[in-house]
């Protein structure tokens, strides 16, 4: 009955089991999986909603580059300082863009020279100057429009906004002033107050420094990520999504930059909000695994039932087979049941009629026993001679296939060391290549650095003449201070002369000319001088000539010095340079060939060697075969001789075997 109750246990058990734990694998792979969707959905959302934020970005800035820079180029803005008309017009261009975009707050032109054009018109602080405001100056040294960080307006608590600016300037690239856009970013506050992720989800946007610039919670506005632990923990992660605290519930979060402007867009929604998505697929799971667990149970009881009760009919029966009693058999209707019951009862049956003539056959046959032993005594004896003459044959054998190895390991050795000398040789081969291949690129860099020494010499060579052609020409003026010299040389014969008749009226004039003859001698002096200077100057001029003449002339030898010779010297050297790299490509190809012919050398060497070392092994594996084998040849005697033992012994065992099959009931 115990026994009868374990097993039913036991099949119960195994019921479960068999149904419970794929049930368990099932629904707790449908919980995943569907924790893993709902999740995907939530990131799904949270990736639209961000783009929706970055696209929003996108457009605002793409519209307002293209406006800012189609201001730029209007007419009356670039003839602003040239026509006073330009101000009217453009006031009315300002006006148009106010009416035409809702988020402009204002749209303005700071003048070069300190005036102020701006829309709606509006009365600016006393001494108000845009040339000192960071738009403008940030704009003006720049090349391309400006777009500063967003601040919030000063009228309008809540509400931010950035300002676009670009430099104009003329055609000789002066200044003539900067316009600017004063942009409302209304329209972002109003997409995070719409977007909606999930239940509890929501979209913050901050600029490149961290400050919040939209957010459902006006409160957050214009605070920057040290004040927001959340949004600080978010950018410093430095990662794309992760998961992050916000008053101790963690929320999953995706961040997003616009890659222009800096400004990251966040995407939250609590990870609670996701598990308890999927609340109802597990409770339905569950009630399931609860329900299957029950009628696996009642199922489980049903069964066990039938297929205990006809084993232990059967158990009774293999007992008082195991104590010698064949006389119980297996009841019919157990027999010709259906299915391993039915299998196992008629087993067990024919097991009882199988059983039972085993036993008269081991009666009939332990009486042939006795001779059958006799004749093996007699075959024994014979396999005793032949296995001797066997053992002596192997032995010889054995010491043949022992020189064979002796031979095939002295091959090997000097197979190696010709390996080993065409392997230094191959290394020569690939150093020699290798070098050669240097050599080559050497060649080539020298032919490349002439190529480029000639063409610089060339282009100083072009230099030098033209300068040398200009001064010779400007050397020319040489020849006017010859001519001027001698103007001056008339003037101071021409002032003596007077000088001297000066003197002669001064000396008629008496005591009265007296002062005038000193001055009429001071100028004849002075005449003198001149006249010994210019003499001086005509001397040093010719000089000047001469030596102009000869760099004149050393010039031109040098000039055509370089044109023929160094020109052809160059040449020279590229063709030498050309040649040099041909022979290093002819030697580089010489030595690649000859390392793989080493290679392919090496290749059959090692291939000799394995054969060798096949051969080697073969002849050593033999050696120790022959040697097993004649090892085993005496045991094999040995065993023969236990053999005749052992046949003694079932001699007796089978006359034993005769007494104890007496004793069952057939």
């Amino acid at each position: 009955m115990k026994n009868k109750k374990v097993l039913r246990k036991q099949i119960i058990s195994l019921l479960l089991l068999l149904s419970l734990i794929p049930l368990l694998i099932v629904t707790s792979l449908n919980y995943y999986i569907s924790l893993k969707a709902v999740k995907n959905q939530y990131i799904e959302t949270i990736d639209q909603s961000i783009k929706r934020g970055l696209d929003v970005i996108e457009s605002s800035y793409k519209n307002k580059s293209e406006l800012i820079s189609l201001l730029s180029q209007d007419p009356n803005a670039n003839g602003i300082l040239s026509n006073s008309d330009c101000e009217k017009w453009l006031m009315l261009t300002l006006n148009s863009y106010i009416e035409n975009y809702k988020d402009i707050s204002s749209i303005y032109m700071g003048v070069n020279n300190g005036k102020m054009i701006i829309a709606p018109k509006q009365a600016l602080p006393e001494g108000y100057d845009p040339r000192k405001r960071s738009w403008y100056i940030d704009a003006s040294s720049s090349n391309s429009f400006v777009i500063t960080d967003p601040y919030e307006d000063a009228i309008q608590k809540g509400i931010f906004m950035v300002t676009y600016a670009k430099a104009i300037k003329d055609s000789s690239n002066n200044l003539i002033g900067v316009v600017g856009l004063d942009i409302k970013l209304s329209t972002l506050s109003e997409l995070v107050q719409s977007i909606k992720i999930g239940n509890s989800g929501f979209v913050t946007i901050t600029d490149k420094n961290g400050t919040i610039i939209a957010d459902k919670k006006k409160e957050l506005l214009n605070k920057t990520s040290k004040e927001v632990p959340y949004i600080d923990a978010i950018l410093k992660s430095n990662s794309q999504s992760g998961t992050v605290l916000i008053d101790k519930a963690k929320y999953i979060y995706i961040v997003k930059s616009h890659d222009k402007t800096g400004w990251r867009v966040i995407g939250l929604v609590p990870e609670k909000e996701i598990s308890e998505a999927t609340n109802s697929i597990r409770n339905y799971d569950i009630i399931v695994f609860i329900l299957f667990a029950a009628a696996s149970i009642l199922i489980g009881i049903f069964f066990s039932k039938k297929i205990v009760d006809p084993i232990n009919v059967i158990v009774s029966v293999i007992d008082k087979i195991k104590s010698g009693d064949f006389s119980v058999k297996v009841p019919e209707k157990y027999i010709n049941y259906k299915g391993e019951i039915g299998v196992i009862a008629g087993g067990v049956d024919s097991m009882q009629n199988e059983l039972k003539k085993l036993i008269l056959d081991i009666k009939n046959e332990a009486s042939s026993i006795n001779s059958v032993i006799s004749s093996v005594n007699s075959s024994i004896s014979d396999l005793n001679n032949t296995i001797e003459k066997v053992s002596a044959t192997t032995h010889d054998l054995s010491a043949t296939m022992e020189e064979t190895a002796a031979s095939a390991e002295e091959m090997s050795a000097a197979s190696i060391e010709i390996e080993k000398s065409v392997q230094v040789i191959s290394k020569k081969s690939q150093d020699g290549a290798f070098e050669a291949s240097n050599i080559s690129q050497r060649a080539q860099n020298t032919k490349i650095s002439v190529e480029e020494s000639q063409a610089k010499a060339k282009e100083v060579f072009e230099k030098t003449k033209a300068e040398l052609e200009k001064a010779i020409e400007e050397a020319k003026i040489v020849e006017k201070i010859s001519t001027l010299s001698e103007s001056i040389m008339q003037i101071t014969s021409q002032t003596n002369l007077l000088a001297l008749n000066a003197a002669i009226e001064a000396s008629r004039a008496g005591e009265a000319g007296r002062g005038f003859s000193v001055v009429a001698e001071e100028i004849r002096k002075l005449a003198e001088q001149s006249k010994n200077t210019v003499i001086e100057i005509q001397n040093i001029t010719g000089k000047v000539s001469d030596t102009v003449n000869n760099l004149v002339n050393s010039s031109n030898n040098l000039l055509e010095f370089m044109s023929v010779n160094v020109d052809n010297d160059y040449k020279t050297m590229i063709d030498v340079a050309e040649k040099y790299s041909s022979d290093a490509k002819y030697v580089d190809n010489l030595v690649t060939n000859f390392s793989s012919t080493a290679q392919e050398l090496l290749s059959s060497i090692n291939e000799v060697i394995l054969t060798i070392e096949s051969v080697a092994k073969a002849s050593s594996d033999g050696a120790g075969g022959t040697t097993d084998i004649a090892g085993s040849v005496s045991d094999i005697h040995k065993k023969s001789n236990d053999i005749i033992e052992e046949m003694s012994k079932a001699k007796d065992a089978a006359d034993k075997l005769n007494n104890s099959i007496s004793r069952f009931i057939i």
